[in-house]
């Protein structure tokens, strides 16, 4: 059975439906608190993956598990592409050697992989050359941090992304926002919001308050 469509809570906590397309497919590598698996996931249902392959699920202990099930046309979704090859093992492929013959099978399959952190495709030239770069760039380092581009984005604390609310936060935040008599001044609506739910967000989310009274300067 396939799913149409995937719902989950967005960035700024409201809930959205994806649809999901079928040719489309994820892959997930958690490596330590860098890429933790949750945001990941979270990520590609948000691009409307059908599958997501995780490393450590039954019959998954490698990208190869990913990219068989890859027919032409496919797009292979990954939040960075240094999170795809695997794990240095005496024996083995180095991971920097292990990528390019992924990038080949892909490529071979007349498949696609796609950056979900970056917006990068394998099929523009361009994006290839940058996600190649900063894929082998990372391996070399030891961490498979993101790109430098979207470290800087995000703060540069590699990848760290906005605080994502649940529904009862939402609720919350909204209750608060309307109840003018119970919070009147803005310095009591900054306390009552739940943590890390800023002013502006409930501004962008429900319009502006009645008349406020202003804080007196002191």
């Amino acid at each position: 059975m396939y799913l149409t469509k995937w719902t989950f809570a967005s960035d700024d906590g409201t809930i959205v439906q994806i649809p999901v397309d079928r040719f489309r497919k994820g892959f997930v590598r958690a490596f330590k608190q860098r890429h933790p698996a949750a945001r990941q996931r979270q990520a590609l249902l948000k691009a409307g993956v059908e599958i997501i392959y995780e490393i450590g699920d039954e019959g998954c202990t490698s990208w190869r598990t990913a990219v068989k099930s890859l027919r032409k046309g496919d797009v292979l979704c990954i939040e960075a592409l240094a999170l795809l090859p695997d794990e240095r093992i005496p024996g083995k492929l180095q991971p920097a050697a292990d990528l390019i013959e992924a990038l080949d099978e892909i490529r071979d399959k007349r498949a696609v992989i796609y950056e979900t952190s970056t917006g990068r495709r394998s099929d523009n030239r361009e994006d290839l050359k940058a996600m190649r770069a900063d894929a082998i760039k990372a391996l070399g380092a030891g961490g498979r941090s993101l790109p430098s581009a979207k470290a800087k984005e995000n703060g540069g604390k590699g990848g760290r992304r906005a605080k994502v609310f649940t529904s009862r936060d939402i609720e919350r935040a909204e209750l608060v926002w309307s109840a003018i008599k119970k919070y009147p001044r803005w310095q009591d609506v900054k306390a009552a919001l739940p943590d890390g739910f800023t002013v502006d967000r409930a501004y962008k989310l429900w319009g502006a308050r009645h008349a406020l009274p202003k804080s007196k300067k002191r």
